[in-house]
């Protein structure tokens, strides 16, 4: 209000109206003259233009104190109370303005919420009706399971009455019949043989498995006693290792000292001698040797070539190990195997497939999603977070069996390694209403985490939170405008149209949002109805270059059209004092 204030131009009293008002005249016709020229100040101006008025009257007091110095202390004191309660209006109304923006918002959000209730509440009673529809099928179920249990024990007795004319059957004969074979093919020779290939094939295994899971108690302790003599055999085998490793080293110091002896023309001592001090380490210095002779490695890079051989050995047994698991199908066994493999030998892409290939042949269970729930398990003892695929791959599986509270522990503890094609494939694994927001969130914190901030402010626009995408748009993202157009474009509601005009200033044209909405007919009549109640509709109108003139008398119309006559007034009215 400060600034209108300012841009209105005073009616000032200067010598120009010495016609009206004159010095020499007495004080009742000056002050006659004075009120003649107020009130026809005042027919001129508008009755909402209180700004001039104010200044009219302002410019009379002015006057009148000049021509009455001897009540200027009275009349510029009543001047000066009535200046501090004009400003004192004018800014309770400012406050007023700002106070009812505010209520729309507040009363916005109670719109929403009971929005939430109805929907909460519809949710319940579509649960009662499944419910209800589940029972009835189950009983439907259970009374079909029992017609066909009877309609197959009447078969069965008919030709049982059938076979007893032609052969009576004795009642151990009964007993070997197949439950799951009719009597045609129980009396099949080549059905028979394979049902027997197919039973000694699961009793091979089951004996397979059961000599490698269930052993007696008493071969653990003879594993233990077996343990003991090898860690027994492994302590004589270091202790001779390192007797012989001494012995090299004087073979060796004998060897070159008497290859110097042979070599030397100038040696004048015994070659016992040169041995002997060779072997007691004494200073001894011996000549060059030729090429020729051959030279024994040092103890050291023996000891080099024989750690790097048993760590190799080691490791392809850890992968014998790890392939003989997953042959005998004990997939568990194989994944911690895998998971726990020093140095993250078989913590790789290839091992994450050969569970998924052996995942679509196994029903029992899933190998898959036991490998990705033990290898999450032991990222921090390994220091170790699988890769963008291998992640995708893990998220996609616990999705497949709807385990997002798993998912969601998995971020919470920045195990996977976030990317775009992670957060689309947790957008498109909502199968139930009650999981969109969660879906949303959780894809929302994988946008963040990898600043794919277009896709984050659209997943909470998807959450219902306008607002805090905007928020986010402006303090972290620094979206630019034809950002906030992809956003408004992408998701269509009124909501968000809204919030992009309530910044100051607005992101967005007008005409940009109409645009925009102009194919969702509900949420563009919603934000219509909104805008004629937005608390700066006059200085947003103003305020908007980029609208033609053209461009508002079509939405003046298009209100018109949708039977919005209040809003299209409104506009209207703005615009016409905008173009004057």
């Amino acid at each position: 209000m400060a600034c209108e204030r300012s841009s209105v131009s005073l009616p000032l009293i200067t010598r120009s109206h010495s016609d009206i008002l004159l010095e020499d005249c007495s004080d009742i016709e000056y002050s006659q003259l004075l009120e003649q020229f107020l009130n026809n100040e005042i027919q001129k101006t508008k009755d909402h233009q209180s700004e001039e008025r104010f200044a009219i009257h302002k410019a009379c007091m002015g006057k009148l104190i000049e021509r009455l110095p001897g009540y200027r202390l009275l009349l510029t004191a009543i001047q000066s109370e009535y200046e501090s309660f004009s400003e004192a209006l004018q800014r309770g109304e400012t406050e007023g303005l700002y106070l009812e923006s505010k209520l729309i918002n507040l009363k916005g959000e109670k719109g929403t919420l009971r929005n939430y209730k109805d929907r909460i509440a519809d949710l319940c009673h579509k649960l009662k009706l499944i419910e209800i529809d589940n029972t009835r099928i189950e009983e439907q179920i259970l009374d079909f399971k029992r017609k066909r249990e009877e309609e197959k024990a009447e078969r069965l007795k008919l030709a049982l009455e059938t076979g007893a004319v032609r052969h009576k059957m004795t009642s151990k004969q009964r007993c070997l019949l197949l439950r799951h074979l009719t009597l045609e093919q129980s009396t099949n020779i080549d059905t028979l043989r394979n049902e027997l290939a197919v039973l000694e094939a699961s009793v091979q295994e089951m004996q397979m498995s059961s000599n490698k899971q269930f052993l007696p108690r008493a071969h653990k302790e003879k594993l233990e006693e077996d343990l003991k003599s090898r860690e027994k055999v492994y302590e004589k085998v270091g202790e001779t290792h390192e007797d012989l490793k001494s012995r090299l080293h004087n073979l060796k110091a004998a060897l070159l000292a008497t290859t110097s002896y042979c070599n030397s023309t100038v040696e004048t001592r015994s070659l016992a001698d040169v041995v002997e001090l060779a072997l007691a380490g004494r200073n001894y210095k011996m000549p060059q040797v030729s090429t020729r002779t051959s030279i024994i490695p040092a103890p050291s890079s023996l000891d080099e070539d024989l750690a790097k051989e048993r760590e190799t050995q080691k490791m392809l047994d850890y992968m014998d190990k790890f392939n003989e698991l997953m042959t005998d199908r004990r997939y568990e066994k194989a994944a911690v195997h895998a998971a726990n493999s020093p140095k993250g030998t078989l913590r790789t892409s290839e091992t994450l497939q050969q569970f998924k290939a052996v995942s679509h042949t196994n029903t029992s269970g899933s190998p898959l999603l036991f490998y990705c729930e033990t290898l999450m398990a032991t990222i921090e003892p390994h220091n170790d977070k699988p890769n963008i695929s291998d992640s995708l791959e893990c998220a996609q599986c616990i999705l497949q069996h709807g385990k997002l509270d798993l998912l969601a522990q998995w971020l919470a503890a920045d195990s996977l390694t976030c990317s775009v094609p992670l957060g689309r494939a947790i957008e498109n694994s909502i199968n139930e209403v009650a999981q969109r927001r969660l879906c949303f969130s959780l894809a929302q914190t994988v946008y963040t985490r990898c600043a794919a901030h277009r896709e984050a402010a659209l997943s909470m626009c998807r959450q219902g939170r306008p607002f805090g995408a905007m928020r986010y748009a402006q303090e972290v993202a620094n979206f630019q405008q034809e950002d906030f157009q992809f956003l408004l474009e992408t998701v269509r509601t009124s909501e968000l149209a809204l919030t992009l005009i309530h910044t100051c200033p607005p992101v967005l044209s007008l005409d940009s949002i109409l645009t925009a909405l102009q194919q969702d007919q509900d949420n563009l009549v919603a934000f219509y109805k909104e805008l004629a109640c937005h608390p700066n509709l006059h200085q947003l109108v103003c305020t908007d270059s980029q609208t033609s003139q053209e461009r508002w008398l079509e939405i003046v119309h298009q209100c018109q059209e949708l039977d919005l006559q209040t809003q299209s007034e409104a506009i209207m009215l703005i615009v016409s004092a905008k173009q004057s």
